[in-house]
Formats: structure tokens, C-alpha cells, sequence
């Protein structure tokens, strides 16, 4: 069986700050303090409290991650699978054969390593 790698984006944690309560930043504090979250590496990040009240922001990057992709023919899923099972697994279009999508047995789809596990591949 052959096998692909595909690659995806996945946020990685990378830093986590906590904030005063009472901190009050002007617009150009709060600028700065973007920019030195960019500085770090962080795309992305997430407000959030802890218990006792206090903001905490988690810092993120965006990076891409590899993962193992085997093919399936659309012969193999129509026959030991079927195009439901199939579709909800991989979120695909469960109506797509009945909405008139017509694959051919040689037909190749793309499943991770996941997905081939939960299909019984």
C-alpha cells in the first residue's frame, strides 16, 4: 500500500502570560505588547481567567505537521466500506452518490492513518 505525507497546520503552545487584574494598558501599551508576542513567534493567541480572576493569555504559533496519508479506491470502499460509513469517517458528503457524484472503481481518496484505523483498512 502506498503511502503520502500530508501536511496541516496545527497551533503549537508556545508561552503563557498572567496579567494583573487591575493592569490597564493604553492602545500604543497594547500594540507594543502585540508586537512582542509577535517577537516570540506567536500567529495566534487566547484570553482566558483563572479562577481567582486573574487574565492569562496563551501564546501560539502556527506550524505545519506531517501526517500519513494512504489511498483507498472508491472499489474498495463501495465494497467493503460503504460511501456512508466513509463519508461520516472522513467528512465527507454522505449524500454524494445519491446527489449523483460518480466515481469510478479506480477512483482514488486520500485517508490518514486515523481514519484507515476507524475503516478498518
Amino acid at each position: 500500500m502506498n503511502i503520502t505525507i500530508n501536511k496541516y497546520k496545527i497551533m503549537e503552545k508556545i508561552n503563557t502570560f498572567e496579567y494583573d487584574i487591575d493592569n490597564k494598558f493604553t492602545i500604543d501599551e497594547f500594540r507594543n505588547l502585540l508586537n512582542a508576542y509577535e517577537n516570540e513567534g506567536a500567529t495566534h493567541l487566547q484570553l482566558s481567567y483563572q479562577d481567582y480572576g486573574n487574565p492569562m493569555v496563551d501564546l501560539f504559533k502556527e506550524v505545519q505537521k506531517q501526517e500519513k496519508t494512504i489511498p483507498v479506491t472508491y472499489a474498495t470502499i463501495r465494497r467493503n466500506i460503504g460511501w456512508s460509513e466513509f463519508a461520516e469517517v472522513t467528512g465527507g458528503n454522505v449524500y454524494a452518490i445519491n446527489e449523483g457524484a460518480n466515481f469510478e472503481d479506480r477512483h482514488i481518496f486520500w485517508v490518514t492513518s486515523d481514519q484507515a484505523e476507524k475503516l478498518r483498512l
